[in-house]
């Protein structure tokens, strides 16, 4: 289940991995977007014979929408997807839309995607990238957000320090 997939590439690759070991795997995506929705769908397609939906809709409507998929997790946990979404929502609007479509063994792998890889780009280019970008998110606003989102997902034990680094 990809919240927010955009092109779909990073559930692409959590895709082959379960291919990979042989099971079996569903994929539904879920964008704001139908093209990215569609595009990320037609990525999963290349490395799942499993059924692969697009899902046109909002966090405003997740739990209802995740109702109405067909993959109920029956045959295991499912993996929850959510890259890049999480500069773009405040925790306290993300969080419970997340949790509301979560169950029991199911995964969720969350990130934020600050800096794409553009065709020939070197490695020092990249971090010089990552290094501008690191100036814009290495700040007391994004500390506060970062621990307001481990205390409401609990983790604020295991993560007691903020620290940003390339």
């Amino acid at each position: 289940l990809a919240l927010g997939p955009g092109g779909g590439e990073k559930e692409r690759v959590i895709l082959q991995s379960i291919a990979g070991a042989r099971r079996q795997a569903w994929f539904t995506a879920i964008d704001a977007s139908a093209e990215l929705a569609l595009c990320s769908v037609e990525r999963a397609t290349e490395v799942t014979d499993g059924e692969c939906i697009a899902i046109v809709g909002d966090l405003d409507f997740l739990e209802g929408i995740v109702g109405e998929t067909s993959f109920d997790g029956a045959h295991g946990g499912r993996v929850i997807t959510a890259f890049g979404i999480t500069p773009n929502l405040l925790p306290s609007r993300m969080l419970p839309a997340i949790r509301s479509c979560m169950r029991l063994g199911d995964v969720l792998v969350i990130s934020a995607n600050l800096a794409l890889e553009s065709e020939g780009e070197t490695v020092p280019g990249m971090l010089d990238v990552a290094d501008l970008i690191l100036s814009q998110y290495a700040n007391e606003e994004t500390r506060v957000w970062l621990r307001r989102f481990l205390e409401e997902a609990g983790l604020e034990r295991a993560y007691p320090d903020c620290s940003f680094r390339v």
